[in-house]
């Protein structure tokens, strides 16, 4: 097998953002980080490459990102609007829901059966959307509570 140099295998990123990161993922091509009052996109081959763009950031920050298999990743902003985005492989971010209460601190995707599970830490709850493309994508289905 042929493997590349060390040096091209592990990067540190130091975005030169302040404060500090609070959120990180990668997924889409992209890689996604965030701040408490901004989160940014950028191609994570440019950013592994040592060449990083931003190809979005917005004056809100995040607090949780979650990626898919399908290279999907899902953002609970800190906007005043408490709405969730979602990361696309054309690097285009849309909303996808809406929550009923102030951003997630933690979020999962359960590939196999098309599931966001995002937690209300405040609320002592989980609510449970659906990813599946079609008439559900982004419907809440179930909440689980304490």
């Amino acid at each position: 097998a042929v493997y590349a140099p060390p040096s091209n295998l592990v990067r540190t990123i130091n975005p030169g953002i302040s404060p500090s990161i609070n959120a990180l993922a990668v997924g889409a091509g992209a890689l996604a980080y965030s701040t408490n009052t901004n989160f940014y996109v950028s191609s994570a081959s440019a950013v592994l490459q040592g060449n990083p763009s931003v190809y979005f950031a917005d004056h809100m920050g995040a607090s949780a990102f979650a990626p898919d298999n399908s290279g999907n990743i899902y953002i609970s902003s800190l906007d005043s609007k408490n709405t969730m985005y979602i990361v696309n492989s054309s690097l285009t971010i849309p909303a996808f829901v809406t929550l009923p209460f102030a951003s997630s601190r933690g979020m999962a995707v359960d590939n196999g059966h098309h599931r966001l599970y995002v937690s209300n830490t405040t609320g002592n709850e989980i609510l449970v959307y659906s990813t599946l493309s079609g008439s559900t994508y982004g419907t809440l289905i179930h909440t689980i509570h304490n």
